[in-house]
């Protein structure tokens, strides 16, 4: 993914959460980037450590390649976990696709069970 672009439009102190809130736009070439791409490109552009920031909302204009992002910067570590809800937290951690991966033969093989127990009930009512 290659990003044409990032504004900053706005940057926000927020020093009761100890935080900064940014909001700005992200311009790219063809799919929507997602939350961990968008959050290395902020921390390469505010040269600040990627695992202090949450990606809160990407909104995509219609028809067109770019997007408003939401984000917020932490000062520490200890913030973060303490300020962030779970569900922001699992949007900004990566995906486990190998777990997901070795769950989908286990499934395949349910449904094949499933038909097999109707078929000898069908059996056993004649």
């Amino acid at each position: 993914m290659s990003f044409l672009e990032i504004k900053i439009s706005n940057k926000a102190e927020q020093p009761l959460l100890s935080r900064t809130e940014l909001q700005g736009v992200v311009s790219f070439e063809s799919a929507t980037p997602s939350r961990i791409e968008i959050k290395k490109k902020i921390a390469d552009a505010l040269k600040s450590d990627a695992s202090l920031i949450t990606i809160i909302s990407i909104k995509n204009y219609f028809g067109q390649k770019a997007a408003r992002v939401t984000a917020h910067i932490y000062e520490t570590k200890e913030d973060l976990e303490k300020y962030i809800s779970k569900k922001v937290k699992n949007r900004n951690s990566p995906r486990k696709e190998k777990k997901e991966e070795a769950e989908k033969p286990a499934d395949a093989a349910a449904p094949a069970k499933k038909e097999g127990q109707v078929k000898e009930k069908k059996e056993a009512a004649k």
